[in-house]
């Protein structure tokens, strides 16, 4: 088998599609994307609409750090950015729960954790980068509300850093000893400040801080302070600047509202549905194309099959054709007309023959086509030059007399008549140069009618007289009249309905024909999307045609 095949394989076996098969499922079921993305936007328009809006309060601060000597310095000892820590202090659950408690807003209680962290949520403090400006911002469905937390928020941090800075200056010279006491009893408290934060009181690690704390006061309260020297005042200086944060605060911007609601954001709303939409979409049609078991493209028969169509007829839609049993008559530079050249020309290749070659045409359910094929094969062929008989052995819902505009009283059933001949009962018809054996008048049982030795000798009789017989049968799995010619036939064109005809039943007529010893089996894809490699009709593929009709073998139908 040739490279394409081990693709075709590979493709079957995969359970993702591929790049290519995903874009053609998405192509094929546009119309379902459309529509998905459609209500998603529309769900989105509705929730911009009626979602209910969210304000904005806001700030902006210019904190700056303030020397021993006055000057303001970049960072803090250790290489700690200052502003980036600050605005962890602002945002911290210390501040926020009393700047939020000092409120009394009865839709804020920062009084239990839960409440807290959804305060803590709609907060947003971050520096503004490459500047010791800090952005204060907090969201909330009450407009004051926004503002109010904002403003006692920078409040609140007012009253942090002015006590802050008390402490700094309640710093007394001690000796080299009490110094070190105090290094770790502000080691100890700080230790204790973040565990509170995280545990809360009655925390294991908690106490024991607790304990800590109180040992390292114990040990102040011992000592009586010593005279340090300027070097250990200067540290010691350092240090306190190192805990407290000597800050210059400046508000540049706000406290001010919004005007306008900051949520729901149509900008950001509907592109964000939109795209949403599209990968809805995408996959309710990817969803959609692996639970159909339709066939739609020559791929399609390829993989399911393990097969190759011998011919594929394009969807009508846009013929220039009135009749579309009549297009490669009516339309003969159609697409459609000249896919059914193209099939013409394959099977008299296909066969192999010098002698006259009898196809029928049938399929495995109603509504395939197939006298839709059976029609525009003759008139194509007739078209060719070839000398065409037409066949309706569909006796009970055959219509080629309509198609070919001839008279249904005498056909096929009426060849078990004594005295019919078949010359008599052939007629011509008046839109080509095609004889016609229609299927004749009503009988009670056609299927005894078609067993009849009659049937036979005429379909023999014809294939001496004419290049080519088509002959028109019913459905495979309706009726057993296909399965009972089938035999008497060069070649069996089984066709399948785009979108319609299930792989399930196209592979039991073809596993019936095969059980009744059918020399050769095509397949035929009506109503399909032309392939990537068809342009109008026309195959513009580099790789050589295989001769179709093929003979199938055992294991291609599994």
């Amino acid at each position: 088998m040739q490279n394409h095949d081990a693709l075709w394989q590979a493709e079957q076996s995969d359970q993702l599609p591929t790049s290519r098969t995903f874009r053609r499922v998405v192509w094929q079921r546009k119309w379902w994307v459309l529509l998905i993305v459609a209500a998603f936007v529309g769900l989105g328009a509705t929730y911009d609409h009626y979602g209910t809006p969210i304000y904005e309060g806001s700030a902006r601060l210019l904190l700056q750090q303030v020397g021993i000597t006055g000057t303001i310095t970049k960072k803090l000892p250790h290489g700690v950015e200052f502003v980036d820590t600050q605005a962890q202090v602002i945002s911290g659950p210390v501040l926020v729960r009393d700047a939020v408690a000092s409120l009394g807003l009865p839709n804020l209680d920062p009084t239990n954790v839960e409440g807290l962290q959804l305060i803590i949520d709609s907060l947003k403090v971050e520096r503004v980068p490459q500047t010791d400006i800090v952005s204060v911002a907090f969201r909330n469905e009450d407009p004051p509300a926004a503002l109010a937390v904002v403003q006692a928020l920078i409040k609140q941090y007012q009253a942090y850093l002015v006590q802050q800075q008390k402490l700094s200056e309640m710093a007394v010279p001690m000796g080299p000893d009490l110094l070190e006491i105090q290094k770790e009893l502000w080691k100890a408290q700080a230790l204790e400040k973040s565990l509170a934060e995280r545990f809360g009181d009655k925390h294991p690690e908690m106490l024991a801080a607790q304990e800590t704390v109180a040992h390292w006061e114990r040990l102040l309260e011992q000592h009586t302070p010593v005279p340090a020297t300027t070097s250990q005042q200067t540290e010691l200086n350092e240090e306190l600047l190192a805990k407290t944060g000597g800050v210059k605060i400046a508000i540049i911007d706000g406290p001010k509202l919004a005007d306008d609601p900051v949520w729901p954001n149509p900008l950001i709303v509907l592109p964000v549905a939109a795209v949403l939409g599209l990968l809805a979409g995408m996959g309710v049609v990817v969803l959609l194309d692996r639970g159909d078991h339709s066939v739609r493209t020559t791929g399609d028969v390829e993989i399911a099959l393990g097969m190759h169509a011998c011919g594929q007829i394009p969807s009508s839609n846009g013929s220039a054709a009135q009749n579309i049993h009549r297009f490669a008559l009516e339309a003969p530079n159609s697409a459609l007309a000249r896919a059914a050249h193209a099939l013409g020309h394959e099977l008299c290749h296909g066969s192999g023959s010098a002698q006259a070659s009898v196809v029928q045409v049938t399929s495995a359910r109603e509504q395939s086509g197939k006298t839709t094929v059976v029609a525009n094969l003759a008139f194509s062929l007739a078209a060719q030059g070839k000398k065409v008989c037409v066949v309706d052995a569909d006796l009970r819902h055959g219509i080629l007399h309509r198609v070919f505009d001839v008279s249904a009283s005498k056909g096929v059933s009426s060849l078990t008549r004594e005295g019919a001949s078949l010359e008599e009962l052939l007629q011509t018809s008046p839109m080509a140069p095609i004889d016609v054996l229609t299927k004749g008048p009503a009988v009670r049982n056609p299927l005894h009618l078609l067993a009849q030795p009659q049937v036979e000798k005429a379909l023999e009789a014809l294939r001496w007289q004419y290049e080519i017989v088509l002959i028109d049968t019913p459905p495979l799995l309706r009726l057993s009249d296909a399965s009972l010619l089938a035999p008497l036939a060069d070649t069996v064109l089984v066709v399948l309905q785009a979108r319609v005809s299930s792989a399930a039943n196209v592979r039991s007529a073809i596993e019936m024909l095969r059980s009744v010893g059918t020399k050769n089996i095509g397949l035929v894809l009506n109503g399909s999307t032309i392939e990537p490699w068809m342009v109008d009709g026309e195959e513009i593929r580099t790789e050589p045609r295989r001769s179709m009709p093929q003979v199938v073998p055992s294991a291609s139908v599994s």
